[in-house]
């Protein structure tokens, strides 16, 4: 009978405004100590103090980069500047340790987070034995939600690589969880241990794209897109090694054919493939009656060597390419634009989906000038019907 007399003058009791405001102020750490603490961890408040729990706006008296945090983290939990301490610089993520033990199960000794050959950036994975290295995209810290990098980091990172004669590859989280097996292929090809087999013992022939859809959602990073023409490359078994869709270039009057995708099977090297499919191509573009061949290579997988042993002359560099994402797929760049009907521009449009920009290097555009090469493709493979 006490306790229950006691709970329920517990549950009626009611504690004034005032009261809370006095029980608050009292648990306070009063403002000067708390700005001399935050002081000795480099750390400068930005406006009035309020409490430890809540967040507040602060700067590193380092890099001056201004954020928001919770005080009590970096008295309780140790919490820094997240750009002069990044939370990946002393460990790595669960997919990027993946790769790192995928590379090192082949017996090849690997590096991780290399900041030595490109400082001040980074080379997330370096493999010293074949000046190959790859860098890491987690879909939050790299976009822009985060305002950690720059949008030009990508590409900075490509070029300071190829002065140091690195042959770097940028990957993100997405494509390493839902296609890693052509990531592995990548790097097997880079590391020299994929299988190889010459062009010249396989047969080129024309068919319906529609034929080889599923092998392009299977071979090709960015799976298929609706094509015009499709070419396969097959054994002597028939067993399709190589895909290779063209299409017409938008906006060009049918002047221009594009080599929409190729790719070869997973684990497969084909010596001579692209040139192949090139040569096939130039024949079926002269056919159709176009003007140029083109086709473009992504920078962060390669440098588009193919292409120009294949006799393609590089057109130009693009600017940075870039998806949306939403910390869990990347969408096209074209998903979210600005909606001219009710007057709401692309930022607007995108923060109402809740995605952000994430963006990668640039793209190689490589043409082949039909008008310029008048001479006979007797000679050449031709597409067989």
């Amino acid at each position: 009978k006490i306790k229950e007399t006691w709970d329920q003058k517990k549950a009626t009791h009611v504690i004034s405004d005032a009261t809370r405001k006095k029980l608050r102020n009292s648990r306070l750490l009063k403002p000067e100590i708390v700005i001399d603490r935050l002081a000795k961890l480099n750390v400068k408040l930005l406006h009035d103090y309020k409490d430890t729990v809540s967040k507040s706006t602060l700067q590193c008296l380092t890099c001056k980069t201004i954020f928001e945090r919770v005080i009590a983290h970096f008295f309780n939990n140790d919490a820094k500047c997240h750009i002069c301490f990044p939370p990946w610089g002393n460990k790595v993520s669960k997919w990027h340790q993946e790769i790192v033990d995928f590379i090192a199960s082949l017996g090849i000794y690997v590096e991780v987070n290399n900041r030595s050959i490109i400082n001040p950036l980074e080379l997330d994975i370096y493999v010293p034995s074949h000046n190959f290295a790859i860098e890491c995209n987690g879909l939050y810290w790299h976009s822009e939600s985060p305002n950690i990098f720059s949008s030009n980091t990508p590409e900075t990172k490509r070029i300071q690589a190829i002065q140091k004669n690195i042959d770097l590859m940028t990957i993100f989280e997405d494509e390493w969880r839902n296609k890693s097996d052509i990531i592995k292929s990548m790097i097997l090809h880079r590391l020299k241990q994929s299988t190889k087999i010459g062009a010249r013992k396989l047969t080129l022939t024309q068919c319906n794209q529609k034929d080889v859809r599923h092998l392009l959602d299977e071979w090709h990073l960015e799976g298929h897109v609706n094509s015009s023409f499709a070419l396969k490359l097959s054994d002597n078994f028939g067993n399709i090694i190589g895909v290779c869709t063209l299409r017409w270039a938008r906006g060009k009057q049918r002047k221009i054919l594009e080599i929409a995708r190729l790719a070869f099977k997973p684990t497969i090297h084909v010596t001579g493939g692209i040139s192949k499919f090139v040569t096939a191509a130039l024949k079926l573009a002269r056919v159709e009656g176009a003007h140029y061949l083109m086709s473009y290579s992504d920078n962060r997988l390669g440098r588009g060597t193919g292409y120009a042993f294949a006799g393609m002359k590089l057109e130009k560099i693009t600017t940075q390419r870039f998806w949306w994402t939403d910390f869990k797929k990347r969408y096209n760049r074209l998903k979210y634009r600005a909606d001219k009907t009710n007057h709401k521009s692309e930022k607007q449009v995108a923060n109402e989906a809740g995605v952000f920009r994430i963006y990668a290097c640039s793209n190689s555009c490589w043409i082949y000038d039909l008008t310029q090469h008048k001479h006979s493709l007797e000679n050449h493979i031709f597409c067989q019907k």
